[in-house]
């Protein structure tokens, strides 16, 4: 970064502002990618694109300054419409493949997190068809890593399958940002999917361990350890915590330490970080994105602590509505919750049975293996409590036997001190 500081500084000596333009974007991007500081990237190459606009001899340069307003302006969650539109045009006016391709995720991103979903992933679509045809691996992997994410939240075996490319492609094209983004987006869609085996041996062995991975990764091995019954510990202290200005990583890292909290039994710290984490990530993009991996848990905290105010600003959180469509992972969520509720507040038994049992086919539809089979659980025991043990035995060894293959003993556990009356 250094370098790129003082070359701007030269070539601004020089009168050469085309040049220093490039040299401050790239300023700028280590401050964004680099070190977390999006604002500050953004006050670095905000005024040199403001001045270069218009100049036909600056596209590079533009192109270079805009790619870091609209990766760092997304992170902030800023509006950075005419940026992203203006730097479409940048590319197709040189004809560069890669740069619109891209642009065109860059584009997807901004519509993902104001609530379009099915524009933004025509537009991943259109990104990943172009790279591919062009042979441009970076904008592939972008692309990729981001559809991903798309399609976690309906089809997650599709998802694992783009995941995959996604890593492959990075890892060809050596872009270590987009290998550590593919990784971890990959390993969620392997979390979800219950192929923990997987995911604990990308976690163990990532490519390029830096703060991109660091939180998720903690949240996604105290997930697992937690279902395991196994102890487990934040990888740093509160005062190291690996956190920039990105909105999503100061929500992650408030998830990160619910879920310690959770761990300690400090259930009131828990429900109020969990809280804090999943209204900061639902306001970033709604339930299409992160958001979708926090509710059902912050949910669950809640429910533990029968802190009712926190889980009615969770359940009216989604209600609401005012960042877009609910996602379909988001509505099966919120099914399960309502299947929950209904046993906990003495609803008529066919409204709990009916209630879980779609949920059950909408995870296995889904391909959330581990949440189908907790979901089974749940349902046995209320049909054992309801003294029809023989219906919830098939319920309860499908549940058991998924447990089993996770070595997800706490959960196991839980299974068998609720059956008691089951063979």
């Amino acid at each position: 970064m250094d370098h790129a500081v003082r070359a701007t500084e030269v070539f601004d000596e020089l009168g050469d502002p085309v040049a220093a333009g490039r040299a401050a974007a790239a300023h700028a991007g280590a401050l964004g990618l680099g070190l977390g500081d999006n604002a500050q990237a953004i006050s670095v190459a905000e005024p040199r694109w403001q001045a270069l606009r218009g100049r036909d001899d600056a596209t590079m340069a533009l192109l270079d300054l805009s790619r870091v307003i609209c990766g760092s302006g997304t992170r902030l969650k800023i509006d950075i419409r005419d940026v992203l539109e203006a730097r479409i045009k940048l590319a197709e006016r040189i004809g560069d493949a890669g740069e619109l391709a891209d642009s065109f995720t860059g584009l997807s991103v901004h519509y993902g997190q104001s609530g379009a979903s099915s524009l933004a992933g025509v537009l991943l679509e259109a990104a990943a068809d172009l790279a591919r045809t062009n042979h441009q691996p970076a904008a592939l992997a972008r692309s990729l890593l981001n559809l991903t994410v798309h399609r976690m939240l309906d089809d997650l075996d599709k998802a694992i399958e783009d995941g995959h490319e996604a890593v492959s492609v990075a890892s060809g094209a050596g872009v270590s940002v987009w290998i550590s983004y593919s990784e971890i987006n990959l390993v969620l869609a392997l979390w979800g999917r219950g192929s923990w085996a997987e995911a604990e041996e990308i976690l163990g062995n990532q490519s390029h361990r830096d703060e991109i991975n660091v939180l998720i990764s903690a949240v996604l091995v105290g997930s697992i350890s937690s279902a395991r019954g196994l102890p487990w510990s934040l990888p740093w202290i509160s005062v190291e915590a690996p956190v920039g200005d990105d909105g999503s990583d100061i929500a992650w890292l408030s998830f990160a330490e619910a879920m310690q909290a959770r761990e300690r039994r400090d259930l009131e710290s828990a429900v109020r970080l969990a809280l804090d984490a999943t209204e900061q990530m639902y306001a970033l993009s709604g339930t299409w994105d992160d958001c979708t991996h926090m509710w059902p848990t912050a949910v669950e905290m809640a429910l533990e602590a029968g802190d009712n105010n926190a889980l009615t600003r969770l359940l009216d959180l989604i209600d609401d509505g005012s960042n877009g469509t609910v996602s379909l992972a988001m509505r099966i969520h919120l099914k399960r919750v309502a299947g929950l509720l209904a046993i906990r507040d003495g609803a008529a038994p066919e409204i709990v049975e009916t209630t879980l049992r779609e949920v059950i086919a909408e995870f296995e539809e889904w391909g959330a293996m581990p949440y189908r089979a907790r979901t089974q659980a749940e349902l046995g025991a209320w049909l054992v409590a309801q003294g029809r043990a023989e219906e919830a035995t098939p319920l309860l060894n499908s549940a058991r036997a998924a447990f089993a293959e996770l070595g997800a003993t706490a959960w196991l556990e839980q299974l068998e001190s609720q059956r008691t009356t089951v063979n």
